[in-house]
């Protein structure tokens, strides 16, 4: 699913989230005009992040969204939008200074709106977009919110299911969860992850419907998130002979190269912010989550030099060839990510979490 980004197209020919993902994976910063009929809307991008703008949210769709925790009435919000339209005063500016909600309230609220007005974009399967890379105004910028997690929500909001349902493989295709860094930093929710689970034993689509206790529309929902955020890819229909297990070597060194040049970095980013405490902090992720790993893989050691020592390759790669340990190797492998990245969330913040996770999506992947 690597096209190519064109800066210009239309959306019947790749869906709203999929054009997001793709900016976002060639991290591209400017702005997207999306043309609907006789309207226009603009989105700005940083590194392929969204951003929230000054007066980038719509007057009209802001009079019909709820004041927040009743701090404020319809009555005070429509004096903030007369200002807005009368002298171009920003709605925050005269929500802060008008009602009991501190300014952050008020951005927060702002920023759900936000949202909430952005979502309504995915059920889209008409309309013609242009990118043009431009460097955005930092003055009005209000927040910079992370793509794939706003995807990952806009897709759960979808009501335009032809549309989910359009883009799906057949039904005796089989998956395999990727390698992915993006996938570390995401919120999943029980229903998802629990479909995930099902795709990495190797089912084909239609038997992961039947076994998901869920509902197929919850499914297809589920794949069509996975599908766009390349969570997952399709498995390799490889033989046993010899040319499919050379093949398999070479796979598999590249899946645990990828997977150490990664956990490499993370404990070098660590390091140089908390110095040698890095490796304890990372020790413990591992302790963590080694009850959760397969035996095979459970038996990881964090070396000193912020390497992981992994069992054997000759070892793994007997059961790589074998299609239901390859999807617990990936898992397992993501698992150990995933724990990594927490603790760098809980040491570092969130601010360092996300400049781990935009380097993280550039190395490994050769």
């Amino acid at each position: 699913m690597k096209e190519n980004l064109p800066l210009f197209g239309r959306l019947n020919s790749s869906p709203w989230p999929r054009l997001l993902f793709q900016l976002w994976q060639k991290r591209i910063s400017g702005y997207l005009e999306l043309r609907l009929a006789n309207q226009k809307f603009h989105f700005w991008f940083s590194h392929g992040n969204l951003l929230v703008m000054a007066n980038s949210l719509p007057l009209t769709f802001l009079q019909t969204f709820s004041p927040l925790n009743k701090k404020f009435d319809q009555a005070i919000l429509n004096q903030a939008i007369d200002q807005a339209k009368e002298k171009g005063e920003p709605v925050i500016r005269f929500l802060s200074e008008n009602t009991k909600l501190n300014p952050e309230e008020v951005l927060n609220w702002y920023l759900c709106a936000w949202k909430e007005w952005f979502y309504e974009f995915f059920d889209l399967n008409q309309g013609e977009y242009f990118f043009e890379s431009l460097t955005p105004d930092e003055s009005s910028i209000y927040a910079e919110i992370f793509t794939p997690e706003i995807i990952l929500e806009g897709i759960r909001q979808m009501k335009n299911f032809d549309l989910i349902t359009g883009y799906l493989p057949d039904e005796k295709e089989t998956f395999q969860i990727a390698l992915s860094s993006s996938l570390s930093a995401l919120s999943l929710t029980p229903a998802e992850k629990y479909f995930l689970r099902l795709i990495s034993t190797g089912k084909t689509l239609a038997e992961i419907y039947g076994h998901y206790h869920l509902g197929r529309r919850q499914g297809q929902r589920a794949l069509f998130t996975f599908l766009v955020l390349e969570i997952i890819i399709p498995s390799s229909n490889q033989t046993s002979s010899r040319a499919s297990e050379t093949s398999s070597w070479k796979q598999l060194d590249r899946i645990l190269s990828a997977f150490s040049e990664k956990c490499l970095f993370i404990f070098r980013f660590m390091s140089k912010e908390i110095g040698p405490i890095a490796w304890h902090v990372l020790q413990k992720s591992i302790e963590d989550v080694r009850p959760y790993l397969s035996p095979t893989m459970a038996q990881i050691n964090l070396l000193e030099d912020g390497r992981l020592e992994l069992p054997p390759s000759e070892k793994l790669v007997w059961f790589y060839l074998q299609k239901n340990f390859r999807q617990t190797l990936i898992r397992d492998l993501n698992e150990i990510l995933m724990a990594q990245i927490l603790a760098v969330k809980r040491t570092l913040g969130s601010a360092l979490e996300a400049t781990l996770i935009e380097n993280l999506e550039k190395i490994g992947n050769g």
